[in-house]
């Protein structure tokens, strides 16, 4: 940075200005302000840099991001005193020692050996997480015949979310719809019943057969959505248009 001018510009390589969010090495840069105090008699200061981001960061004038601010006084408080310049060297080229050590550290990469060195137990539990998950998921592929496979088929999948904000009875209905256990399809079970029937078609009276299968119910289904499976109604339909759909069938209060 030369005396007089308002912001600091990176010199020998033109970077494009952005807008990153705060990394962790311009809290690094920051933490170097006692040395920058301590440098204004050399009358020249350089600056020197591997992470471009937090260059980058410097040069986006985000002064929202409290550390830039701060960063930013400390060197205008210097600029009639001392000549700044900002380098960046990208990562390790050009340093042989370091160039060395990557060579070294990715030949290491190809080399099978055990290791007899003690690692903490909580750098296994990524791990095993995925290991576990895994396990989970080809227990569940194996349920494909199960109505709710075809509902939630890859595990983690949230689709709780989609009905967020539209109020606890809307939730409460979609999450009925999604499981297949409403009112009006399995209290037949409390009640010691026979399963019901559809009247129109003779088909098992079930809540994919009210929402995408029975053809009687299709003048009023196309006009909230089109869709002809589980999976893509709760990903693709708004929860409003599956329940403005029940509500027109009339069935909506016995979900």
């Amino acid at each position: 940075m030369q005396p007089g001018r308002p912001y600091p510009f990176i010199r020998g390589q033109k970077i494009k200005p952005v807008s990153p969010g705060l990394p962790r090495n311009i809290g690094r840069l920051f933490g170097k302000g006692k040395r920058l105090k301590g440098s204004i008699l050399k009358r020249l200061l350089l600056k020197i840099f591997n992470s471009l981001s937090a260059l980058q960061a410097i040069q986006s004038k985000n002064f929202k991001v409290i550390d830039i601010r701060r960063l930013y006084n400390l060197i205008r408080k210097f600029l009639p005193f001392v000549h700044i310049s900002f380098v960046w060297i990208p990562a390790h080229v050009g340093i042989q020692g370091n160039e060395n050590v990557d060579k070294l550290a990715k030949a290491a990469l190809n080399r099978t050996f055990t290791s007899r060195k003690l690692i903490c137990y909580s750098d296994l539990k990524p791990k095993i997480n995925t290991y576990i998950k895994s396990v989970w998921q080809r227990d569940w592929d194996a349920e494909g015949a199960n109505k709710l496979y075809e509902v939630l088929p890859n595990l983690g999948e949230d689709l709780h979310r989609r009905g967020e904000g539209a109020g606890r009875k809307l939730e409460t209905a979609m999450c009925r719809i999604r499981v297949g256990h409403t009112w009006l399809t399995q209290s037949y079970l409390l009640k010691n019943e026979q399963q019901p029937f559809c009247y129109a078609c003779d088909s098992l009276y079930t809540v994919r057969h009210i929402l995408i299968e029975c053809p009687d119910f299709q003048d009023t289904r196309r006009k909230y959505f089109s869709v002809t499976d589980m999976y893509r109604l709760f990903r693709e339909v708004n929860p409003s248009r599956i329940v403005g759909y029940l509500k027109g069938l009339g069935v909506y209060g016995k979900i």
